[in-house]
């Protein structure tokens, strides 16, 4: 089994984004032109995502205002409140979702202290990360989308979680798109 995700090539549209050495063999020879022509096949929606997500490209206003477009007319909700949903749903789509406290590592150092003096930090004890309970990844429940809105949890529960999801299903249907168009991994 791999351990790359296909999606990685589309890094080839800012090389400066990510080291290519890891990328299979077949990778190699694709130039930003191919990888262009692979989100030609996309809608205008998922290749912004794209660019932002996977080569690093600065579009992320471009994609706010896009999804704005897509969603506003299937919604007469508040705008102000529409805008942070939408923001709110590309964060979660690009985020790595790595845990910002450990870094992914599920644990964090504690250093051996005397006196409060750090004697030796390479032998002091690990305790499971707490934020993310040791898990190492960032997770999105509806409670914390609800305080990232600034909604109270009944009102969100009851009316703005249909809404949330249906922006984020878009989203979604755009990351379902990329990986389509960009096919599954070359064969070694």
């Amino acid at each position: 089994m791999n351990d790359y995700d296909p999606v990685e090539k589309i890094a080839i549209l800012s090389p400066s984004s990510i080291d290519l050495r890891h990328i299979p063999r077949g990778y190699q020879r694709l130039t930003p032109s191919d990888i262009a022509a692979l989100l030609s096949k996309v809608s205008k929606g998922a290749s912004l995502l794209a660019r932002a997500k996977y080569a690093g490209m600065n579009v992320y206003n471009d994609l706010e205002r896009w999804l704005l477009v897509i969603v506003s007319p299937q919604s007469i909700h508040h705008p102000g409140m529409l805008r942070t949903m939408v923001k709110l749903a590309l964060i979660e789509v690009v985020h790595p979702r790595t845990c910002p406290w450990c870094k992914g590592a599920k644990w964090l150092p504690v250093a051996l202290t005397e006196g409060g003096n750090v004697i030796n930090e390479a032998k002091g004890k690990h305790y499971d990360c707490g934020p993310c309970r040791g898990t190492g990844s960032l997770s999105f429940s509806q409670r914390k989308r609800s305080e990232a809105c600034s909604i109270p949890w009944t009102s969100w529960r009851n009316r703005w979680s249909g809404v949330y999801d249906t922006v984020l299903g878009i989203v979604y249907g755009w990351e379902k798109e990329i990986r389509k168009a960009v096919g599954p991994p070359p064969s070694q």
